[in-house]
């Protein structure tokens, strides 16, 4: 949603700048509205099974390179949300592994699940 902003007009101010603000909110709005058709919101429930993302760096001393390492690490357990996009998770023994923001989590899934 465009901000509330409570405009105090001047007397001297153009009128086109209330014309372009009105214009900036109505497109703002178009384009909330074409992003809420598309997007697709995602929650993960307590206990189910998460891969965290990794963010590895090369290392021309070790002789390290990046496209080789794995992308994702896990699987970890949902323990709960915390926030709105926020969850804590932790290893299959219970310890906690952290606070991981949904944009790096991917859920686990097993060889043996067949979605069909």
């Amino acid at each position: 949603m465009f901000p509330s902003v409570n405009r105090v007009t001047n007397k001297n101010e153009p009128p086109i700048l209330g014309l372009a603000y009105s214009n900036l909110k109505a497109a703002a709005e178009k384009r909330k509205c074409y992003h809420d058709k598309k997007a697709n919101p995602v929650s993960f429930v307590d206990g189910s099974r998460m891969l965290i993302r990794t963010h590895p760096q090369s290392n021309a001393m070790l002789g390290e390179i990046k496209k080789f390492f794995l992308l994702y690490e896990g699987p970890y357990v949902v323990k709960k949300s915390s926030g709105a996009n926020s969850y804590v998770l932790t290893d299959l023994d219970g310890k906690i592994k952290g606070t991981y923001h949904m944009s790096e989590l991917k859920p686990f899934v097993t060889a043996d699940h067949n979605p069909l």
